[in-house]
């Protein structure tokens, strides 16, 4: 039992100190509603823009990185078959959400690229820069 409070204890006091510096990131999320810059319907999509930015390179990437990182060391120090079963599911749910987060954006890429024209299509992951 004392055990495990200390391994709940410092698995909490990691995850915040590698969750604090991403919070100062989110800082700059949303583009207006200060007196010299008013929110437009532009600014709406640039913080849409921004937190999936956010979530995509700031969030998913690191946590990714330490994913990897945790099953590597419990498939090559796990000394049991149970460790060694942990860490094979958690690198391939690791590798699978990857995929799948990044591949979303690939597939809309490919969809508009074949269903728009050329000189539309240049901008569809761009907002204005007005806000």
């Amino acid at each position: 039992m004392k055990y495990k409070f200390i391994k709940t204890a410092n698995f909490l006091v990691v995850f915040f100190i590698t969750i604090a510096p991403l919070v100062a990131l989110a800082l700059p999320l949303v583009p207006c509603g200060t007196a010299d810059k008013p929110c437009t319907v532009a600014c709406f999509y640039v913080m849409v823009d921004r937190i999936i930015k956010f979530i995509l390179l700031d969030i998913a990437v690191p946590l990714s990185a330490t994913a990897l990182m945790v099953s590597g060391i419990m498939l090559v120090l796990g000394g049991s078959e149970k460790a060694n079963t942990a860490g094979k599911e958690i690198l391939k749910f690791t590798l699978y959400g990857l995929f799948f987060a990044f591949a979303a954006w690939l597939i809309i890429e490919m969809v508009l690229r074949g269903l728009l024209n050329e000189s539309f299509f240049k901008v569809w992951n761009k907002f204005p820069s007005n806000c």
